[in-house]
């Protein structure tokens, strides 16, 4: 959780049948407990966990949402016009991040990621994923989130009709099953050599 320059760890459990209202509802107090004992430096808890000295690994979390909803520049000049602009570093500084930054009653969406852990390919699909979950549990709060969709209606036809009907490979039989049948049909041979 982020606030202002701050980036504090928010953990909670997400049980299935748990609403995204619900979600919400139980994160409030947590965020409003850990706001009030923000005093603890950040790197406090950073030194202590298990990652700390892997080089390239964020020690306490590999994913974040990021939230940005200040307003937009108050630059206002008479003759020039004052536009937002956003610059990236060239460096993933987790192995995911979701990137919420507000625009004109919207939120501009950036995703950031390690190339060396996603192909662009693969982050593409777990962006799209998230934003069809998030459309979901938008549209109806109350459905636990185990319900809600991760896959788009295309891809939920491509896996249901396609996928599901595709004739299953013939492997071979597992050794075990191999050997009992040698058995059955010579029970009295040396079962091994």
């Amino acid at each position: 959780m982020g606030c202002l320059t701050d980036l504090m760890p928010l953990r909670f459990a997400v049980g299935a049948d748990l609403s995204f209202r619900d979600l919400v509802r139980s994160a409030r107090p947590e965020v409003l407990d850990l706001v009030r004992h923000r005093v603890v430096p950040f790197g406090e808890p950073v030194r202590r966990t298990a990652t700390a000295g892997q080089p390239g690994r964020f020690p306490l979390f590999p994913t974040v949402v990021q939230v940005d909803d200040s307003p937009e520049s108050g630059l206002n000049l008479p003759g020039a016009t004052a536009e937002r602009l956003y610059a990236h570093s060239g460096t993933a500084t987790f192995d995911l991040c979701f990137d919420l930054t507000a625009e004109s009653e919207a939120f501009r969406r950036f995703l950031d990621y390690a190339t060396g852990l996603y192909a662009p390919a693969t982050a593409r699909r777990i962006a799209d994923r998230y934003r069809t979950m998030l459309a979901s549990v938008r549209a109806d709060p109350d459905r636990p989130l185990a319900e809600a969709p991760l896959l788009s209606s295309d891809e939920y036809d491509v896996v249901t009709r396609t996928c599901a009907c595709a004739a299953r490979p013939a492997y071979p039989p597992p050794v075990q099953a191999t050997f009992e049948a040698q058995r059955r049909r010579t029970p009295h041979a040396p079962a091994a050599l």
